[in-house]
């Protein structure tokens, strides 16, 4: 999780501290139902695949009752990108529609000890689309900073709607209690690939560029996939080693007869915050099937434990 970083002297940047300040002042205190936000490192290649993780937390003695925790539902759940220039990005992900039922469902409930994650990846619902970014959107080089806001009282929105019947315009002034939680800042920056790197995205964009085809009536499916094949190949080591298999997933990849091989990716990725997209498909039989050879491969490793509350999740039970 990035938070605060200290110099090479030991002192830290005035930026650094008023971040650090900042964040305590947002962040409940330990022992409080909170959000803790992380990234997995500081820079970023430009088009490189952008992993976080929010981590919903009740650390109290108590049961909580709390809302949707997804940028979909942005009535409870907010993911706030900012750029260097101050300015809020728009929200270009998913929106669904979610009708307040508390006949049916009356929150998420979070027992003392539980947790429960969300995990996106960032260009998919900030990033923007053009010729060379058909599904892997863009966000143009720069320093960012990232934060989620969950309005965790289910049912807010309908106190604020019978106020605006009520009172009209008059209701904005009025006090609404969503019982919201912040999560700490963390900040990024993206930078132009060099050497190999820009020789690996420019591929990254002609794939792009292909897949756009598609959208005009071309049926280029088997050139795509050839060309992630390649990279997989060639550049094992690369920042975008994560994008190119995530692409694999895909339709277009699906059409030229590729089988995602889940045995291999978590070979590769099993300490990675994408892991988690990967296995929200499997069932779980099929997670429980290859449990036993990641707690033994790879112990305590993000898909470890990613299997386990999938696990939880699936089989409809809270972790005590």
């Amino acid at each position: 999780m990035i938070i605060f970083k200290i110099g090479v002297n030991g002192l830290a940047s005035h930026k650094r501290i008023l971040g650090f300040m900042l964040m305590a002042l947002l962040t409940p205190i330990y022992g409080q139902h909170r959000i803790v936000l992380s990234l997995e490192k500081e820079q970023y290649l430009v088009d490189e695949d952008i992993w976080f993780e929010a981590i919903e937390e009740n650390l109290t003695d108590e049961l909580v009752i709390s809302s949707v925790l997804h940028p979909g539902a942005p009535t409870y759940c907010e993911v706030i990108l900012v750029d260097s220039k101050s300015d809020t990005l728009p929200y270009r992900g998913m929106i669904f529609t979610m009708r307040y039922r508390p006949d049916r469902w009356n929150g998420h409930e979070l027992h003392p000890g539980d947790q429960r994650n969300l995990v996106k990846e960032l260009h998919g619902i900030f990033g923007e689309r053009d010729e060379s970014h058909r599904f892997s959107f863009y966000l143009p080089p720069g320093s960012y900073t990232l934060q989620v806001l969950l309005h965790s009282r289910y049912g807010w929105h309908v106190e604020y709607g019978e106020l605006a019947r009520q009172m009209g315009p008059e209701a904005a002034r009025q006090q609404v209690d969503r019982k919201t939680i912040r999560s700490n800042m963390v900040e990024f920056e993206l930078i132009e690939p060099q050497g190999v790197e820009r020789e690996v995205h420019e591929k990254l964009l002609q794939a792009g560029r292909l897949d756009y085809q598609i959208t005009q009536g071309s049926t280029v499916h088997h050139q795509i996939y050839g060309i992630y094949k390649e990279m997989a190949a060639q550049y094992p080591t690369s920042a975008y080693l994560i994008n190119v298999y995530d692409a694999l997933r895909g339709y277009t990849a699906s059409r030229a007869g590729h089988k995602v091989d889940l045995e291999k990716q978590l070979a590769l990725f099993h300490d990675r915050t994408y892991i988690h997209s990967l296995l929200q498909g499997s069932n779980v039989d099929r997670l429980q099937s290859i449990l036993s050879t990641v707690e033994t491969k790879y112990p305590g490793s993000k898909a470890h434990r990613y299997i386990e509350k999938e696990i939880v999740r699936k089989r409809g039970r809270v972790k005590q």
